[in-house]
């Protein structure tokens, strides 16, 4: 089957880069293992393997007609596994996806991150989201995914995707293990929920906060939140508030630390703000916009 260029597609060739994908996956009895973007079936089988060892399912997302039709061959109702696979063909960024436990994705990369940006909301879903998801990504986009809230790498997704759980770069994948080969390297990662995630009051308005800020992440803080400059309607008391909160003026300084070298919040560059600061912001914001302050 000929490969798909407009697709973005890379399929792994290499099983050892596949089995430690699925060893991390740790499939247990009675999980639902959901994978996207099934391809050749080459992660599939081996998904598929480990479920009917230890009494899981297998649910896979296949957008490729041509590709959904062969995993349907290979692994529907006729075949060996067919009471442990289940593929459907659809785009994962339009269709419902049915609860899962685990996920594990090889996707393409032009997807990344609103495909993360789903996983994460169903990482929220009320009754319990996944356990884990292991998903394939550029290797850069993996490191940046992954920095702490405070570095240089930190990405305006790794802020939110940090906010509710843990990522963490399992290992690297060299270019070669794909067919074609991508002109880059790639890296897996895992991701799973925080058992005490920190407690946003307005998940809208924390999300933005990451957008506006990370979009000038050059620029300071108390640069970038000014009048004029952000989407809520703070009035004067508000702005006065937030002054305060950014320690600007420097004596009224609010810190994460009793490090006296610690700098106010409004005059480090986004990257540098910890997660707690990026959280205070927003809850602070948000509870002048419920009750004027």
């Amino acid at each position: 089957m000929g490969y798909r260029k407009r697709m973005g597609q890379h399929f792994l060739r290499d099983p050892r880069v596949a089995d430690r994908q699925v060893a991390l996956a740790d499939v247990k009895e009675g999980d639902v293992v959901l994978e996207i973007g099934g391809g050749r079936g080459f992660l599939t089988e081996r998904l598929a393997a480990a479920a009917e060892r230890v009494g899981a399912r297998v649910v896979v997302i296949e957008k490729d007609p041509g590709l959904a039709g062969m995993l349907k061959d290979r692994y529907g109702y006729h075949s060996g596994y067919g009471s442990v696979v289940e593929v459907i063909e659809g785009d994962a960024l339009e269709i419902g996806w049915p609860s899962f436990s685990l996920l594990v994705a090889n996707i393409p990369y032009v997807i990344s991150s609103p495909l993360t940006m789903k996983v994460v909301e169903a990482g929220q879903r009320k009754g319990g989201g996944f356990r884990r998801a292991v998903v394939m990504y550029q290797l850069e986009f993996a490191r940046r995914l992954a920095a702490p809230p405070g570095t240089r790498e930190v990405s305006r997704l790794g802020i939110k995707v940090q906010s509710t759980h843990s990522v963490r770069l399992a290992f690297r994948v060299p270019r070669g293990a794909f067919s074609p080969p991508p002109k880059v390297d790639s890296a897996v990662v895992v991701i799973e929920p925080l058992e005490n995630p920190p407690i946003i009051e307005d998940r809208e308005v924390f999300s933005t906060l990451a957008d506006l800020l990370f979009s000038r992440r050059r620029k300071k803080v108390a640069n970038i939140l000014r009048p004029g400059a952000i989407p809520w309607p703070l009035g004067e008391e508000g702005w006065m508030r937030l002054r305060e909160v950014l320690g600007t003026p420097r004596e009224r300084t609010w810190r994460t630390t009793t490090d006296a070298d610690e700098k106010p919040m409004g005059e480090k560059r986004p990257e540098r703000l910890t997660m707690e600061e990026m959280v205070y912001l927003a809850n602070t914001i948000t509870s002048f916009l419920k009750n004027g302050g």
